[in-house]
């Protein structure tokens, strides 16, 4: 299972990146210029700029991810879990950027990918774990 545990180190890293950038720039930035946003795009959001959803998002999906990795590599006993997390995570934040927007952009059906792909991913391997410890092998 060494390569699913490698998969999902690649999946948790892309999306510790990606969301730490994002938030960067949401924190710095509240009005989302700096990344192409406008504050129109989110009014049928409770929010009035980007502000929380980058703290949010910094702190969910950003700092989750960078500790999923860190548990993933040393193979901490419930680093399943933690994938399994960071992919539902993953899922719920999409999902309800979507329903916030009212719009569905190329990058929101990668991560949707990617969160799917870390849920699989997740339950795999535990699934794994969980058979050769109850066979002794």
């Amino acid at each position: 299972m060494k390569i699913a545990r490698q998969i999902a180190i690649v999946l948790l890293a892309i999306t510790a990146a990606s969301a730490i950038y994002g938030a960067y720039h949401l924190i710095t930035d509240p009005s989302g210029h700096t990344i192409g946003y406008t504050i129109d795009q989110i009014k049928y959001s409770p929010f009035k700029d980007y502000l929380i959803p980058g703290w949010l998002l910094l702190i969910f999906l950003g700092m989750g991810s960078v500790v999923s990795v860190g548990l993933t590599m040393q193979e901490e006993d419930s680093y399943t879990s933690y994938i399994i997390g960071q992919g539902a995570i993953c899922l719920v934040w999409i999902m309800a950027q979507v329903i916030m927007l009212h719009h569905v952009a190329f990058l929101q059906i990668g991560f949707l990918l990617v969160g799917s792909s870390l849920l699989y991913t997740g339950l795999r391997i535990r699934k794994r774990e969980e058979f050769y410890q109850n066979t002794g092998l």
